[in-house]
């Protein structure tokens, strides 16, 4: 898929500025589960 060759090529593109990145799964409820990750980050 396009969409997933994009996401690599900005991942390498970070890791070679030495940038931190995190890749997530946010599954078919979105809203639900960006609530349940900034619960969990506090």
């Amino acid at each position: 898929m396009p969409a997933d060759a994009q996401a690599v090529g900005d991942l390498q593109a970070l890791k070679a500025a030495k940038r931190r990145a995190v890749r997530v799964h946010l599954g078919s409820n979105v809203a639900a589960n960006i609530a349940e990750m900034a619960a969990q980050l506090g």
